[in-house]
């Protein structure tokens, strides 16, 4: 169930990335009895309603939740701004701000999405900020941005970062995320099979007996 306070957020999963460092789709990476795109729907369903995923054109997934719209990139090869766009057409006319995530970060906490949402008050978008280095697929933005975003895409400007420039932004230290979340696993990214590997025991799951599903890292 959606708590109260953050009845007006929703969510936004972007699942389409070619995952080519992985070989194998991530999103349907088995994690325990759940898939890696389950998983991280369960645990955002907890703060965010409604919820969209958005996929890449063909894209399949074995567990899908009633509650979650699949909705195929209208702006593909647009990098994550347009996975975004995508989102937030179909999120606008239902919630205030969603907050985007990307389907390979399967330690994410419910603490730290409570954490991005209380953050995100007063402001357009709320990100993670790590030194020089930026976490913008795990942060909270306004759905007003999207005239905003359009325009970014058709200038090609496709990095979010330039969004977040242009936009009035938190910037939450990582200090700060440490204290609800110490080893920051709510911003670790699943890129390769090493790292899927050392997620599960991470998270105290047994690793699959068969991992034919890309070659397993010796």
């Amino acid at each position: 169930m959606v708590h109260d306070t953050t009845r007006q957020i929703g969510g936004i999963v972007l699942c389409g990335g070619r995952s080519r460092r992985m070989g194998f789709d991530k999103a349907e990476l088995p994690f325990g009895c759940e898939t890696m795109f389950s998983r991280i729907v369960r645990i955002l369903q907890t703060v965010a309603s409604p919820m969209v995923a958005v996929a890449s054109d063909g894209q399949q997934f074995s567990q899908i939740d009633e509650n979650v719209a699949i909705v195929y990139d209208e702006f593909p090869d647009r990098g994550p701004l347009g996975g975004m766009m995508t989102g937030m057409i179909h999120l606008k006319e239902k919630t205030e701000a969603a907050f985007i995530i990307s389907c390979d970060v399967p330690l994410v906490t419910e603490q730290f999405l409570k954490f991005m949402y209380e953050q995100s008050k007063g402001c357009e978008i709320a990100v993670p900020k790590e030194g020089k280095r930026l976490h913008p697929l795990s942060g909270v933005y306004r759905t007003s941005l999207l005239s905003r975003i359009r325009l970014l895409i058709e200038e090609d400007r496709l990095r979010p970062q330039f969004l977040i420039a242009q936009s009035q932004t938190k910037f939450v230290e990582i200090e700060e995320i440490r204290k609800i979340d110490p080893n920051l696993d709510s911003l670790r990214n699943i890129n390769t099979p090493e790292e899927y590997l050392t997620a599960l025991d991470s998270a105290g799951i047994a690793r699959p007996d068969d991992l034919s599903f890309f070659e397993a890292p010796r």
